[in-house]
């Protein structure tokens, strides 16, 4: 994972999986054609590239890197108003592209400041089937799939931008750090209809 020790340049090629947290084995969905069914996600699969660079002085540490992943049967979390309830589901191809950089600078051995960015872009590969066709209307035919309309929207919940800003003081007996934290807005909804602060 990010953040291993590291010669001054890296490449890490991965193909990790990811299987349903187990609470989630036991939850329903109520479909478009009012079924219900177990939700019942496949395990994720990934495959994904990183590059990165380390440099490293008596009073500057810093690193920068840049990632890709491509995934399969991406697992999303999603509320269902019908059921009330939250579970895990599939939502087909999935691609990440993003970088990170970070900065500490410790102009004394008591004092350091530091800093990290890391930007994130997303995007849905595929629409998601959400049931079949049960009543014909208009020109709809019985056992077509139903699908929602997903494809080329960002991943739900994924912000864009965040970043950490922060200041450290040791002192003969303990250290004091202070930091805050910036998360961008991200997607509320599958369809990026809403967003979140």
């Amino acid at each position: 994972s990010r953040g291993a020790c590291r010669g001054p340049a890296h490449g890490t090629p991965g193909q990790p999986r990811s299987a349903p947290r187990t609470g989630h084995y036991h939850a329903v969905t109520l479909s478009a054609t009012c079924t219900i069914a177990p939700a019942n996600p496949l395990p994720e699969t990934a495959k994904t590239m990183e590059l990165g660079y380390r440099y490293n002085s008596s009073k500057i540490t810093a690193s920068a890197d840049v990632w890709s992943a491509k995934y399969d049967n991406r697992i999303v979390s999603a509320y269902d108003v019908q059921t009330d309830t939250y579970f895990d589901r599939n939502v087909g191809k999935v691609d990440f592209h993003g970088f990170e950089g970070a900065v500490a600078w410790a102009p004394t051995s008591a004092f350091s400041v530091f800093a990290n960015a890391t930007y994130t872009k997303t995007e849905v590969k595929n629409d998601v089937p959400n049931g079949k066709v049960k009543v014909a209307l208009g020109t709809d035919v019985v056992g077509t799939t139903l699908y929602i309309p997903l494809k080329g929207k960002q991943l739900v919940e994924v912000p864009k931008w965040m970043g950490t800003l922060g200041a450290s003081y040791k002192f003969s007996d303990f250290t004091v750090t202070l930091s805050g934290k910036y998360v961008g807005e991200r997607f509320s909804t599958g369809s990026n209809a809403d967003k979140t602060k």
